[in-house]
């Protein structure tokens, strides 16, 4: 769950970003019966760990995992969705799962801790 003053943002069901208009959400201990404004399902292996409410943005990360068949080493993602309408923006692949709860957004670029102690800085500035 993450949240500011007009909305918070939660996954549910597993796979599913929802975004409600805090008007909304009832009161702390009170089970959520509202609709989402939106939300959006992520790809079937993909597990949140990293849940960001941004000004214009919703940051979500953590790990791809593999479904079936042979076993493979698994990766991680950071993605990027509008927080006006849910669609996704911007995704990146990256070579380790997303560690619980290590994502920080900052002027430079999103700072993303990996499972395996790797850090990034992934965004324009880093790029640069």
């Amino acid at each position: 769950v993450s949240w500011d003053a007009t909305a918070a943002c939660k996954m549910t069901y597993g796979r599913r970003l929802a975004l409600y208009d805090m008007a909304k959400v009832g009161k702390v201990g009170e089970k959520l019966t509202a609709r989402p404004d939106w939300s959006a399902d992520l790809p079937v292996g993909y597990q949140v760990t990293s849940l960001v409410l941004c000004q214009d943005a919703v940051l979500v990360a953590g790990g791809v995992y593999k479904t079936g068949g042979e076993p493979t080493p698994d990766t991680g993602f950071v993605a990027v969705f509008s927080r006006a309408e849910g669609k996704k923006v911007a995704e990146c692949a990256l070579p380790a799962p997303v560690a619980l709860g290590s994502v920080a957004v900052t002027r430079s670029g999103v700072v993303a801790t990996l499972r395996d102690s790797t850090v990034c800085l992934l965004g324009k500035k880093a790029a640069e």
